[in-house]
């Protein structure tokens, strides 16, 4: 597998010294699996102008700016709920909860949909009921009608016998 880093990458990794030593910096230039790709770097606002502190509070993190750091970590974690901790199990425990938790919404949102699904399919049988109603009461009007217009025409007839 081969590790791809744009030059501007690279520069900037040298320039902003974001916890690259300059000694790393060189073995990585050097390794025959890491080649070197402009269209693969993504500026900022390319990757998401709306988490652009998230990009500053990592940059922070790693510059170990711990007072801008939590500045920034307060402004930014009311849309992206970021946990730091240097324990991999702490850190799995809270993804396994995480995930427990967005089951557990998926599920009730699942049968809400349920619930919504079935009262739309009752709410479409009375719709449908009341016009098969409706469209027999029509048909018995129009019938009575029909027959109602035949005697009204047989009746003349009738007294002409009569006669």
């Amino acid at each position: 597998m081969s590790t791809k880093l744009s030059p501007k990458v690279f520069a900037r990794l040298k320039v902003c010294k974001i916890g690259i030593s300059e000694p790393s910096l060189k073995i990585l230039e050097g390794r025959n699996n890491v080649s070197y790709n402009d269209s693969l770097h993504l500026s900022v606002s390319m990757r998401s102008f709306r988490a652009e502190n998230v990009s500053l509070l990592i940059k922070q993190i790693l510059d170990l700016n711990i007072d801008e750091a939590k500045s920034t970590l307060s402004n930014v974690n009311s849309k992206y709920p970021i946990v730091i901790t240097r324990d991999l199990s702490k850190a799995k425990q809270w993804l396994k909860e995480k995930e427990q938790r967005i089951n557990k919404l998926k599920e009730a949102n699942l049968l809400k949909e349920k619930e919504i699904g079935q009262q739309r399919l009752e709410h479409e049988k009375e719709v449908r009921l009341k016009r098969e109603k409706l469209l027999a009461e029509r048909l018995a009007a129009k019938a009575e009608k029909e027959a109602t217009a035949n005697v009204k025409l047989e009746e003349p007839e009738s007294d002409s016998e009569e006669n």
